[in-house]
C-alpha cells in the first residue's frame, strides 16, 4: 500500500482502495442476495406443495359431501313418499 501512495499519490491510492472495498462489499452483497432467493425459491416450491396436498384434500372431502347429500336426498324421498302414503290414508 506504501508502495502505492508513493508511485501514484494519496489520492488516487484513496480512490482505488474505497473501489476495492465497494467490490468487494457488492460481491458478499450478491452472494447474500443470492442465497435468499435460493430460500424463496424452497420456500414457495414447500409452499406450493402444501397448497397441492390441501386442494387434494379438499377435492376428497367435497366428493364425500356430494355422496352424503345424494344419499339425504334419496332418504328424504322416501320420507315424503311415506308422508304421501299416510296422507292418503288418513284422506287430507
Amino acid at each position: 500500500m506504501e508502495q502505492m501512495i508513493t508511485n501514484l499519490g494519496f489520492p488516487i491510492a484513496c480512490v482505488v482502495g474505497l473501489a476495492y472495498y465497494f467490490v468487494q462489499k457488492d460481491k458478499s452483497s450478491r452472494e447474500d442476495i443470492n442465497k435468499i432467493i435460493d430460500n424463496l425459491r424452497e420456500d414457495n416450491k414447500l409452499d406450493r406443495e402444501l397448497y397441492r396436498d390441501t386442494i387434494d384434500k379438499f377435492d376428497s372431502k367435497l366428493d364425500k359431501f356430494a355422496i352424503a347429500l345424494e344419499n339425504n336426498n334419496s332418504e328424504l324421498s322416501v320420507i315424503k313418499d311415506d308422508i304421501r302414503n299416510i296422507k292418503e290414508k288418513v284422506g287430507v
